[in-house]
């Protein structure tokens, strides 16, 4: 019924999850007082010599287009986006899969690689030879009757995801985290830096935080990896009904009454989903190891999203406003039924919190730092909407000019 903040990136029913250990983290010459005078009379150390390999690898493996790739989470909304780049562009692509398989592209393109995150042998079998391991798979719940389950796929499969990949000796790790880890803006615009004030809202917000932690901290003793932060994705895909903010975009654009939470005013930052996968190949192209980049779009009020929308259709959006003390009453309800059938829950009454809240962010430092240039969020919402309308799967993804 409702949207959710977090749902940017994961399967819910995939549970196979990859992520990649970051590297060392030196002083960098440029960062100094007279940086382009030292630089030209100083040899790096041993340290930031190994990191600029680590940049300027990847870029040699893409340009090449000899690249091998280990990824997971493919069967989900970004993962599939991904794998469907990368076979475009040539390269060849190992997945880690369970029972669901992705969609839409050419299978025997591909290796299969069937197994959880915890099998350690299927993971070394998946990464042998790889170049660069993409993680994006995860367990995206906003509530939850077993917690220790986000824990044990989100956290513990990370781990096994970075350790494996430093034992095969792999390049470049991308670890997709979320923009729910960083936490709320409220009343101004998060970045990277951005210090959480508010306590978790979802178990999910919370293991996420931990994953990106284990990445970064494998990034200090020496694994390359560059984390990503996607914020909240939508946009044409196979399946719109699987993704409950490209539902809701659905709903609104075909005409039907949306619900709203609170008075509409709080903030959101929707990004268009072929951006965020082009985000993941620019990360490991130009990212610095140890780093982490948000990839966002624009920042606008639930309320003026949906009058946009209503603008681009030329017809005004129709709404209802849902109290934030009803829908904490509704999560409440949910969970009791969870309890009686048996069935994961929904939402609760404490994911409801998050709605209180504003979720703004900067992507400046991707823009700068590794060429990323997003849609508006016009162009986005035309594409989505044309897709929807026509009733077409979705459209081959364009590449941006040059």
């Amino acid at each position: 019924m409702f949207w959710d903040i977090s749902d940017n990136t994961y399967d819910k029913r995939e549970r196979a999850v990859e992520t990649r250990p970051p590297a060392p983290s030196d002083v960098s010459l440029a960062s100094l007082p007279f940086a382009g005078s030292i630089a030209l009379l100083s040899v790096p150390p041993a340290g930031a010599a190994l990191e600029k390999i680590n940049t300027i690898t990847p870029a040699i493996i893409s340009f090449c287009k000899l690249m091998k790739t280990f990824l997971t989470g493919a069967s989900g909304f970004i993962g599939n986006a991904l794998l469907r780049m990368l076979l475009d562009r040539g390269d060849e692509a190992h997945l880690l899969v369970r029972k669901t398989l992705p969609h839409g592209v050419d299978l025997s393109r591909v290796k299969l690689f069937r197994g959880d995150l915890d099998d350690r042998a299927t993971l070394r079998e998946g990464m042998r030879g790889c170049d660069v391991v993409f993680h994006l798979a995860g367990l995206v719940r906003l509530a939850s009757r077993d917690r220790s389950e986000l824990d044990r796929i989100n956290v513990e499969g990370t781990r096994h995801i970075l350790e494996t990949a430093a034992s095969e000796g792999i390049r470049k790790v991308v670890y997709t985290s979320s923009i729910v880890a960083i936490g709320p803006s409220d009343g101004g615009v998060a970045d990277e830096k951005t210090i959480r004030k508010t306590p978790f809202f979802t178990d999910y917000e919370r293991t996420k935080t931990l994953a990106e932690e284990e990445a970064l901290r494998a990034a200090g003793r020496g694994l390359p990896v560059v984390v990503v932060s996607p914020s909240l994705v939508f946009g044409p895909t196979d399946f719109f009904d699987r993704y409950s903010f490209n539902r809701f975009l659905s709903e609104c654009i075909s005409g039907k009454r949306v619900p709203i939470p609170g008075r509409g005013n709080k903030v959101i930052n929707p990004v268009y989903i072929d951006d965020v996968a082009r985000g993941h190949l620019l990360a490991f192209e130009k990212g610095k190891v140890g780093e982490k980049y948000i990839l966002g779009g624009e920042n606008i009020a639930m309320d003026a999203l949906v009058q946009r929308v209503g603008d681009l259709l030329k017809k005004a959006p129709s709404v209802w406003h849902v109290p934030l003390p009803v829908l904490k009453g509704l999560g409440r309800i949910e969970m009791g039924l969870s309890r009686l059938s048996g069935r994961e829950p929904r939402f609760d009454a404490s994911s409801a919190e998050a709605y209180r809240h504003d979720w703004a962010y900067s992507s400046r430092k991707a823009i700068d730092a590794l060429g990323y240039r997003p849609l508006s969020l016009r162009e986005g919402l035309e594409k989505t909407a044309e897709s929807i309308l026509r009733g077409k799967n979705r459209p081959k993804y364009s590449e941006p000019a040059r």
